[in-house]
């Protein structure tokens, strides 16, 4: 083994650094799910006015919505589409 520096050899905390950062992922996606499951639940047991959103499929992540226009402004009759 030739001598050199020691930061030239691979860092040992490396894929210990990877695997956590791996695990806080899968944490942080199941929180965002969990978050993203309760608002479906509240838009569909209690529906706002003029508007919906729900997922696209079976990607809770991607989510396609639709406000009309209101009465009585410059968007009245319009139907407006929005990806989220």
């Amino acid at each position: 083994k030739a001598l050199g520096p020691t930061w030239l050899e691979p860092n040992i905390d490396q894929s210990r650094t990877q695997r956590w950062q791996q695990g806080s992922a899968c944490v942080l996606r199941d929180m965002a799910l969990r978050r993203i499951q309760k608002e479906l639940s509240d838009l569909s047991s209690d529906p706002p006015a003029n508007c919906s959103a729900g997922p696209v499929g079976d990607d809770q992540f991607n989510w396609q919505a639709t406000i009309m226009g209101p009465t009585d402004c410059p968007y009245q009759g319009g139907v407006f589409f929005l990806n989220i």
